[in-house]
């Protein structure tokens, strides 16, 4: 007895092919979704750090401009230095590597007194980490300095001051006696691991006291 024509049994060589060819395609584009998405997601865990880095860094910041004594009080106003760095992972592209000191009184504690201090910033890039460091001193006493770390990642920092004459432009270094009437902190900062993973963030400071 003869099988007819319309009746297969199993699948022909072409149709095997066929079909691997399409789960290869359907593997493929899936992968491709899948690494898309997590590194979007990455992405955007990692600039949710560095905008949380740097909200702690202005806020602490902000605390301390907050403080600011009169130059009449402290016999000295802000200083501030202008300079650069660099990083060999970006192909020596300067950095704006400021510096600033700033004569505040630290409130006291429980039982304590207000303390004159000066308290310093700068970024600290010993073995590429570029940690911002916060420095206080005591006027007068050079060995009195005690530095603690504000966050690391942070790439570069410029700091520029307007004299308080209403319309005065931003400049860079500040070396004035008088104090500027605002500061404007630039901050930029990477994440250590993909340091190519930037923010920018800016903010600016008044100055209230004379």
């Amino acid at each position: 007895m003869k099988r007819s024509r319309g009746q297969r049994s199993g699948f022909t060589l072409i149709e095997l092919l066929v079909v691997i060819a399409l789960l290869g395609m359907t593997t493929t584009l899936g992968m491709t979704i899948l690494y898309r998405v997590s590194e979007a997601w990455r992405k955007a865990t990692i600039r949710a750090e560095l905008d949380a880095k740097a909200d702690y860094i202005l806020s602490q910041m902000g605390q301390d401009f907050a403080q600011v004594v009169s130059a009449q009080v402290s016999g000295q106003g802000i200083r501030g230095s202008s300079q650069t760095a660099q990083d060999p992972r970006f192909f020596g592209v300067p950095l704006q590597d400021d510096v600033v000191v700033l004569p505040v009184t630290l409130s006291p504690g429980p039982g304590e007194l207000p303390r004159r201090v000066d308290v310093g910033y700068h970024i600290d890039r010993e073995a590429g980490v570029h940690t911002l460091v916060r420095t206080t001193t005591i006027p007068g006493n050079t060995e009195s300095v005690a530095s603690v770390k504000v966050s690391d990642g942070v790439l570069a920092m410029r700091i520029e001051y307007a004299a308080k004459a209403p319309g005065s432009a931003w400049q860079s270094p500040w070396s004035n006696a008088a104090l500027p009437g605002a500061v404007r902190i630039s901050l930029t900062l990477a994440d250590p691991d993909r340091p190519y993973e930037q923010i920018a963030r800016k903010a600016v400071f008044p100055i209230y006291v004379d």
